[in-house]
């Protein structure tokens, strides 16, 4: 699954990492608390990818764009 499926599939949506700046914003402030435990704790950090625009959510946090709720 990792070496065939994977691939291809995140090839298809465009994954990718939360960009550092988007993680540094006050948005995403307890994932970084939760990175620090995980470091603290002596883990690895694995940061996930994700299949987000992250462009769409800089802007929302730039207030260039109106963030849209879906609930």
């Amino acid at each position: 699954m990792l070496s065939k499926w994977y691939p291809k599939v995140k090839s298809v949506l465009d994954f990718s990492e939360v960009p550092q700046d988007i993680l540094d914003s006050k948005y995403y402030k307890y994932a970084r608390v939760g990175l620090n435990h995980c470091q603290n704790a002596g883990m690895q950090k694995v940061m996930l990818n994700a299949g987000v625009d992250f462009s769409i959510i800089r802007n929302e946090i730039n207030g260039t764009v109106e963030i849209v709720y879906c609930w």
